[in-house]
C-alpha cells in the first residue's frame, strides 16, 4: 500500500511538472510568435514608409526637371 501510494504520488508530481513545462514552452512559443509578428509588421511598416518617401523624392524630381524643362 505504501509503495502504490508512493508511486501515485510520484506520477502526480511528474504529471504536474511536464504540465508545468508544457506551459511555460507555449508561453515561450507564443511570445516567441508575438515578436515575430511585430517585427514582421514593423519591417511592412518600414519598407511601406520607404517606398512613399521614395516616390515623393521621385515625384518632385519629376517636378523640378519639368520646371526646368519649361523654363527653358
Amino acid at each position: 500500500m505504501l509503495a502504490s501510494r508512493a508511486n501515485q504520488d510520484t506520477t502526480e508530481v511528474l504529471a504536474s511538472r511536464a504540465n508545468q513545462d508544457t506551459r511555460e514552452v507555449t508561453m515561450e512559443m507564443l511570445a516567441s510568435r508575438a515578436n515575430q509578428d511585430t517585427t514582421e509588421a514593423s519591417a511592412s511598416r518600414v519598407n511601406q514608409d520607404t517606398r512613399e518617401v521614395t516616390m515623393k523624392m521621385l515625384a518632385s524630381r519629376a517636378n523640378q526637371d519639368t520646371r526646368k524643362a519649361l523654363a527653358s
